[in-house]
């Protein structure tokens, strides 16, 4: 498997896994979207020493589903390019409502900034 791919084990998928990076209490954020983070996998994740995405663009900040599926895009493919280098754990990205208004580079820009922070 290439290094830029994303196999469904390099995702958070259960609610509890969700919960645990959310309650965690660390983030990173700028105007477009919020990082949260847990340094660990907790509970266990299948793939325990990497870094693992979850995705949550609210229906409340993205209206339309083709504004959601176009920012979900997006900070998979960023994770993608920064998941070797980023700290192991959970990831769980949020998006803000500035970021539908905004153009593709420049919410690439944002999220690489955010990755950046997180980066070993």
């Amino acid at each position: 498997m290439k290094p830029e791919s994303l196999p469904r084990a390099a995702r958070l998928l259960r609610g509890a896994e969700f919960s645990a990076v959310l309650s965690s209490g660390q983030k990173q954020a700028n105007r477009h979207f919020r990082i949260f983070t847990a340094s660990t996998d907790v509970p266990p994740g299948n793939c325990p020493g990497e870094a693992r995405l979850g995705l949550a663009i609210a229906k409340k900040v993205a209206r339309r589903a083709v504004d959601r599926n176009r920012l979900r895009r997006l900070a998979r493919e960023s994770f993608r390019h920064h998941r070797a280098r980023l700290q192991p754990g959970g990831y769980v990205v949020m998006a803000n409502p500035a970021a539908v208004e905004a153009d593709n580079p420049t919410l690439i820009r944002a999220l690489d900034q955010l990755w950046q922070r997180f980066e070993i």
